[in-house]
């Protein structure tokens, strides 16, 4: 009877320490896990990342070339009205010189 006793009790331990070494297989398993899930999110969210800064970046890019148009655009205008504006003050000057010329030649 002891000996079954014994028997029995070796047999819980074995069970238990198979039990012990199953969970802690599964613990070992799903630590993995996690560490994976962990890092497929992060490199996610990273890529989510880089693609939101992608976007702003073409996003701003764009605003810069509009904004570069527009100043563009604005300068050459600009330009184009002190040139007629310097051609009317040359045309004005022109225009005094000869009327001195001819009231000289009087």
């Amino acid at each position: 009877m002891t000996a079954e006793i014994l028997k029995k009790i070796r047999d819980a331990e074995s069970e238990a320490s198979a039990i012990k070494t199953a969970a802690a297989a599964r613990a070992r398993a799903l630590r993995s896990d996690a560490e994976a899930a962990g890092k497929k999110l992060l490199e996610e969210t990273k890529s989510r990342s880089m693609q939101e800064r992608e976007r702003v970046i073409a996003e701003a890019a764009s605003e810069s070339d509009s904004r570069l148009r527009s100043l563009r655009a604005a300068a050459s205008y600009e330009i184009k009205d002190l040139s007629e504006k310097a051609r009317s003050r040359m045309n004005a000057a022109a225009d005094e010189i000869i009327k001195e010329l001819f009231a000289s030649c009087q």
